[in-house]
């Protein structure tokens, strides 16, 4: 119901689109009502009304649904990634973590993977960190047999997320469009047959099974998510998020930053 009643507001709209296009605009619509609702839900401590978030935003421009969708989920990151920065901090010792923390934000600027957790008892510290992630934010993530007929694994969620959470991350390499014209990188990405290639509207690829390469993050096993079975519709709505750089950027007066301590966490 929400997804139609955005569509109409954008019928000429829609006209003028290309079918990628047009999927965009309705994946980042419905995003954009369902953190808008939550953020309401968290200001009101209740019940908020779809109808009227949709009527707030039924006239925005597909730029200024993209821009506040990405606040959104800015907002959030931040606030996921703070928790993850604290849990650390309190489990370094008070003489390193100065300097480890800025070797491994230096590090993380450059693409260089300083990775928290490679040491031993690195993988206590992981659980330690899923279950005050569920403490805090009222569920975590695990992988496990999907209830799908011949799916393998799959991506599930222990605890209650609500709608408009971020709940998974796709990690991975990143390659942008004019690498993916190469018919080496090409040859590197495919075939896929596990569907591990994740394209984003703006046609980079992620490649999440190269994500053991990236810096372990507890939200990072979005690739995990299967498709749901016919029938079936799904829960979950993939949409392209930017991490903005440390001093950040003002559109239309929107300011967007990314603390430059969380760079490291960065999947």
């Amino acid at each position: 119901a929400i997804l139609v009643g955005l569509h109409r507001a954008y019928q000429q709209y829609f006209r003028k689109l290309k079918p990628q296009q047009a999927q965009e605009l309705a994946d980042v619509s419905l995003a954009l009502v369902c953190t808008t609702s939550l953020q309401k839900r968290k200001e009101k401590d209740g019940d908020v009304s779809l109808d009227a978030i949709s009527d707030e935003i039924e006239g925005y421009p597909f730029f200024k649904i993209r821009q506040h969708l990405q606040k959104d989920l800015n907002d959030q990151m931040i606030e996921i990634n703070k928790f993850i920065h604290r849990f650390n901090c309190q489990n370094s010792s008070k003489e390193d973590r100065p300097i480890e923390e800025k070797r491994r934000s230096m590090a993380s600027e450059f693409g260089i993977d300083m990775n928290h957790w490679n040491f031993p008892g690195g993988d206590e510290l992981k659980s330690q960190l899923n279950e005050k992630m569920k403490s805090k934010f009222g569920f975590n993530l695990a992988i496990k047999p999907s209830c799908i007929e011949g799916a393998g694994n799959g991506l599930w969620v222990d605890g209650y997320a609500p709608a408009g959470s971020i709940v998974g991350i796709f990690s991975g390499l990143v390659y942008p469009p004019q690498y993916l014209k190469q018919e080496k990188i090409k040859n590197e990405l495919l075939p896929d047959e596990n569907l591990q290639l994740i394209a984003r509207y703006d046609n980079y690829v992620i490649d999440s099974r190269k994500n053991g390469s990236c810096p372990w993050h507890p939200m990072g096993i979005a690739s995990m998510a299967n498709h749901p079975s016919k029938g079936n519709q799904p829960n979950v709505v993939q949409v392209a998020y930017d991490f903005p750089s440390e001093t950040g950027i003002t559109i239309d007066g929107v300011r967007l930053s990314y603390p430059r301590e969380l760079r490291q966490y960065i999947p």
